[in-house]
């Protein structure tokens, strides 16, 4: 347990965190994204269908970084306590 805890601190990006529940998470998404190549979507579990909704939302938002139009895709979906959370990602990014 404590290895795990351990590894995941040291691989900790501290990503921007954009919470779905609020009106302009597209706008906030797009703007975390496309300066940190990466963003944790988050949602309370009462609201998974929103959080369903965002899913499938992300990946047809087209993020324009530099000459490059880029979409996010979904790396990992994981449930913390009450909360869901998504790690997003460009690809491109990550190469």
């Amino acid at each position: 347990m404590l290895d795990r805890l351990l590894a995941q601190a040291v691989h900790d990006e501290r990503l921007p965190v954009v919470t779905i529940d609020d009106p302009n998470w597209v706008d906030a998404y797009k703007t975390a994204i496309r300066e940190r190549g990466a963003v944790v979507l988050i949602a309370m579990v009462h609201e998974m269908r929103a959080f369903s909704t965002a899913l499938k939302t992300v990946p047809a938002v087209a993020i324009d970084r530099d000459v490059l139009r880029v979409y996010g895709d979904v790396r990992a979906i994981t449930r913390d306590g009450g909360h869901l959370k998504a790690n997003v990602e460009v690809r491109e990014v990550a190469q």
